[in-house]
């Protein structure tokens, strides 16, 4: 089993990366108006902050991200793969 990525807890002393460094680019999904989702490609050297497990990931593969001050979707795999946490 991968090791989970580190998310955001409201923790004051929270020392784990919440933010990573992407090296290359990456799919993740986008939730638009009546139920409609959009693939939105998040560039390689975008900075993403994770937020939280997404609503209805039971096992934590699917995050909520913000890039771009948007809300976004991505697999937690894609992120362990392919991005460097920032401290």
């Amino acid at each position: 089993m991968l090791d989970p990525i580190q998310i955001s807890n409201n923790n004051s002393n929270h020392t784990q990366p919440t933010r990573y460094y992407l090296h290359q680019d990456t799919l993740s999904v986008r939730s638009l108006e009546q139920n409609k989702r959009e693939c939105v490609y998040i560039p390689a050297g975008a900075v993403i902050s994770v937020r939280g497990v997404s609503h209805g990931s039971t096992d934590g593969r699917f995050v909520e991200v913000v890039w771009d001050a948007k809300t976004v979707f991505m697999f937690s795999e894609d992120i362990r793969e392919r991005a460097e946490p920032l401290y």
